[in-house]
């Protein structure tokens, strides 16, 4: 059914656009007078605020999408950036949808259950040990859920869903690219159990940067399998290879048993997989093999084959263990209200914690760190939302399919491969508290929604009958306007 589109709205967004406007004037004009007093060179950020600025301010009006772009790229500027184009730019689509006559944000069923994870964790701020913590982490929390509302909200139909991926695939490429500049800092410890020099690039650790370019992976797989255009299939395959890479070289352990679920998902999921795999990745893996048999001296290539023996291999330095153990005792401790969201850094540290020795950034589980944090309630929404969103990736890919789109099908598995490996990850390790990797994964739970919502018939696709050159079969997208 199309959104009702309601008169009083654009009346209700000029109101906004004047007071927003007035409230960016000022801003702007205090942000001018602090960098001019900071800065020597001025001018070139100048311009940029007062001509980029405003251009890219009215193309998300024209194009709603872009919003989502330029808070992808704003994973280059680092954390406080990004949070900052959130809410600038999602303040940009809530205007442009009001003033066509549309509700501010657009919602989808699974939402629940963040929005009610979100609420439990803010009344808990209250009960936090550490309240400053706290409250970073549920805002954090809110971020996230508002973004998923705003990809909702900016993407209208799956083309729409494909650019967005393609940008967040270009922007995690090169960032990626940029920190292949550490690689000759490699050096192996203990067997590969312990590595120094890892490649870490912009974020804080090399985990967070394995799991960043995890993700970004599979979305590429999923664009480089189910592109419209020759183009876009072979410079999402190109992003993929550097993406790989960065993976490799992250050496994090827990990056590359998430990408293994989520090679798995992926191969059982779509039977195109299946076959590239077996034409391609067979003679990669021997190529790959033939290689590192003959560069065996290699530095890089040393780390790597020892870090991939240390896979099963608990070493003297990996205090997981203990810190389970924490995790566990805090949530009997206090089972309904945790210990404060974000707050497991210092509740680890605390008197009869069996951590103590060790400093323990989170729990190195996810289930385990949300129960220690937030008690058992709000693991209870976090299994909820994870099987609503199971949910709506088994809907959106049955439409996909019942459609006739299997270019939309590898596309939609290549989101849902993204989202396991994540999954996967977090059962041995917890890269959510980095602001970049968080805005992602939700960014692309938005987009998993949009699918979602093409599957239930809210946007449908034209028909048509054309031969795949992939897939090799005849595809027939029944054609159906909305009624009313």
């Amino acid at each position: 059914m199309p959104e009702r589109i309601d008169p009083i709205w654009p009346v209700i967004a000029a109101l906004m656009a004047a007071a927003v406007l007035g409230a960016m004037s000022l801003a702007t004009g205090f942000g001018l007078l602090k960098i001019s007093t900071t800065v020597g060179n001025s001018a070139t950020v100048m311009i940029f605020l007062l001509v980029v600025g405003p251009l890219v301010a009215l193309a998300t009006f024209l194009s709603p999408r872009i919003a989502i772009a330029a808070t992808f790229a704003a994973f280059f500027a680092g954390p406080e950036e990004t949070r900052a184009a959130i809410f600038f730019f999602g303040i940009l689509v809530i205007l442009g949808r009001i003033a066509v006559g549309r509700t501010p944000i657009a919602w989808s069923p699974p939402l629940w259950w963040a929005a009610a994870f979100a609420s439990w964790s803010f009344v808990l701020i209250g009960y936090a040990v550490e309240p400053n913590l706290a409250t970073k982490e549920v805002v954090l929390l809110f971020a996230g859920v508002v973004f998923a509302c705003i990809v909702l909200a900016a993407c209208r139909t799956m083309d729409d869903a494909r650019w967005i991926a393609g940008v967040f695939v270009l922007v995690g490429a090169a960032i990626t690219a940029r920190a292949f500049t550490d690689l000759s800092q490699l050096k192996t410890t203990f067997q590969g159990a312990s590595v120094e020099g890892r490649l870490a690039g912009d974020f804080g650790s090399p985990n967070q940067l394995g799991s960043f370019c995890a993700m970004a992976t599979f979305v590429a797989a999923g664009l480089a399998l189910g592109g419209r255009t020759v183009i876009t299939r072979i410079g999402a395959a190109l992003a993929m290879a550097v993406l790989l890479l960065g993976l490799t070289f992250s050496l994090s352990r827990g990056a590359w048993i998430g990408s293994i679920a989520g090679f798995v998902f992926l191969l059982l999921s779509l039977r195109q997989a299946r076959r590239i795999a077996l034409a391609i990745g067979l003679p990669m893996i021997l190529i790959a093999w033939a290689l590192g048999s003959f560069a065996a001296e290699n530095t890089q290539i040393k780390v790597i084959t020892q870090r991939v023996g240390a896979l099963t291999f608990t070493s003297p330095y990996d205090a997981r263990p203990a810190i389970w153990d924490e995790a566990l005792r805090e949530i009997r401790t206090r089972p309904w209200t945790g210990y404060g969201p974000g707050s497991f850094p210092v509740s680890s540290l605390r008197a009869g914690a069996e951590t103590r020795s060790t400093y323990a950034l989170h729990a190195h589980n996810i289930f385990l760190n949300v129960g220690a944090e937030s008690g058992l309630p709000a693991l209870a929404m976090l299994l909820g939302l994870i099987g609503a969103l199971a949910l709506a990736g088994r809907r959106a890919l049955r439409g996909a399919r019942e459609r006739g789109d299997f270019r939309d099908a590898a596309f939609i598995a290549g989101v849902l491969a993204a989202l396991v490996s994540v999954l996967g990850q977090a059962f041995v390790d917890y890269t959510l508290r980095n602001v970049v990797i968080y805005v992602a994964l939700w960014g692309l739970i938005g987009i998993l929604l949009v699918a979602r919502r093409t599957a239930s018939g809210q946007t449908r696709r034209h028909d048509r009958h054309r031969r795949d050159p992939l897939f090799g079969s005849e595809q027939a997208v029944r054609r159906s306007r909305p009624s009313g």
